[in-house]
């Protein structure tokens, strides 16, 4: 990812160096005074792409603080509940590791409590059972979800979570593990299955909402 920055970077440099030189040719090939006219006009153009520029920056670092604001709020007890069925995340009765994670109907059980706790990563959280301390851990999940099982807590990458904000106050919940991706159920999903993993398509499966126990 810092590779291909660079690489963009470093194009976007000579470009412009390049954009340059060809102007400075263009206005000796045309004498001075029509170049007068021209680098007002060029001038003119280059003023609003700056407050184009600008713009765009000031939106995203508004956006960025929305989303960091949105995550500040996360820390505590939530029940995790996903949007499109309803379905509440829940690990599995006793606090042995190695218990399964699967969707429940809804009662506020002590096994549907999840503790949101931040990590020193920027973005990332760790989510632990309230009933047993033990983390939600996708280091041996598949994408169809088997083994999401919640492990003693030890803070490696299939233990942290990107939540980022979505739509209507919901958040997405993204494995940092890589090698599966964003938490999903749809609206079909009934009580006893399982989460999977797929990657994003902004899809109502992949909204969870988080309701504040304490």
């Amino acid at each position: 990812m810092d590779s291909s920055r660079r690489t963009a970077r470093r194009a976007q440099v000579v470009g412009g160096v390049l954009a340059l030189l060809g102007l400075g040719v263009l206005f000796v090939v045309i004498g001075l005074d029509r170049s007068d006219k021209y680098a007002s006009i060029i001038g003119a153009f280059v003023g609003l792409a700056g407050l184009g520029i600008a713009v765009r920056g000031t939106a995203q670092a508004r956006n960025k603080a929305t989303e960091t604001e949105s995550q500040g709020e996360l820390e505590g007890i939530f029940s995790i509940v996903n949007h499109a069925c309803g379905l509440a995340l829940t690990a599995a009765d006793g606090s042995t590791p190695g218990c399964p994670v699967s969707a429940r109907t809804f009662v506020a059980s002590p096994q549907q409590r999840w503790r949101v706790e931040r990590t020193k990563r920027a973005g990332e959280f760790m989510l632990l059972s309230d009933a047993s301390g033990l983390a939600l851990d996708s280091t041996k999940a598949t994408p169809g979800g088997e083994h999401l099982l919640c492990q003693a807590a030890f803070g490696g990458s299939g233990q942290r979570w990107h939540i980022a904000p979505s739509e209507n106050g919901n958040f997405t919940i993204r494995s940092v593990s890589g090698h599966v991706e964003y938490l999903s159920l749809n609206s079909r999903a009934e009580d006893g299955w399982r989460p999977w993993f797929k990657s994003s398509v902004e899809t109502v499966g992949q909204r969870w909402h988080f309701g504040r126990v304490r």
